[in-house]
């Protein structure tokens, strides 16, 4: 079985060797459109920023990537690259205003003058951290068919499960993300929020750990089917759902 690493660099080298006609987007899966601010603070909250006179959407991906946390990357401006943990203040666009061509490879696109081609890292990391280890090329554009069982409640002391919500740049039930964890299970998270006083914790995309002190009533969903990465036989919310626990004792 080859190293997660070496299939970083078979995934990028694939995509690369991939005829681009003028105007494509490498990561077309994990495309989620073009969006503009309605105010200054931008798409993106809580970001990093990049200016690349030989940007694309593949290295916009490997800076973002490169800090484990973000759930989401844009580009814009033709050599602007942004990572974030979700939507912030944004409105979508049609897409002829994200037309630019990348500043370093001009048959791509790199968003516009003012509004932003948004892609979802999980899109990408699903295929590369897939506890399986797929041999081809594919993006998770589907969830699992639910064969997992909820996670054991004996595992997850002074808490209870309240649900599976929507968890997205739009709509989010709980609003802290702490981040992109390889072993992550309800328990780690637990204790990740638990130490930090907050009442409620959540997990999303089989990786993701969210915290908040309170629950967003957002709309629930059936689709918490995803395994968690630290323990296939049991589930971490959905890629855009979240399994959120209530901590009954601080």
């Amino acid at each position: 079985m080859l190293p997660k690493a070496c299939l970083l660099f078979a995934l990028l080298a694939a995509v690369a060797e991939v005829p681009l006609i003028a105007g494509s987007r490498t990561f077309e899966e994990a495309y989620e459109g073009c969006f503009e601010p309605w105010y200054g603070d931008g798409v993106l909250k809580f970001r990093k920023r990049k200016i690349d006179r030989f940007m694309s959407p593949k290295k916009c991906y490997y800076f973002c990537e490169s800090f484990k946390v973000y759930s989401y990357f844009g580009l814009k401006n033709g050599l602007d690259c942004y990572c974030g943990h979700r939507m912030h203040s944004y409105a979508r666009a049609s897409s002829d205003k994200c037309q630019l061509p990348c500043s370093g490879y001009p048959k791509e696109l790199c968003g516009g003058e003012a509004s932003m081609d948004v892609y979802q890292l999980d899109r990408i990391r699903s295929y590369l951290y897939d506890s399986n280890e797929k041999s081809s090329l594919e993006f998770a554009t589907t969830t699992p068919k639910p064969t997992l069982r909820p996670p054991n409640p004996n595992q997850l002391e002074n808490s209870r499960h309240v649900g599976c919500f929507k968890q997205n740049f739009w709509e989010y039930a709980l609003s802290t993300n702490f981040g992109f964890y390889y072993n992550l299970t309800p328990l780690v998270c637990y204790n990740l929020c638990y130490k930090r006083r907050f009442g409620f914790f959540g997990v999303s995309s089989g990786n993701k750990c969210f915290c908040d002190v309170r629950l967003y009533r957002t709309q629930m969903s059936r689709s918490c089917n995803v395994p968690c990465y630290g323990n296939a036989n049991i589930h971490c919310g959905g890629y855009n759902e979240v399994d959120v626990y209530a901590i009954e004792k601080i």
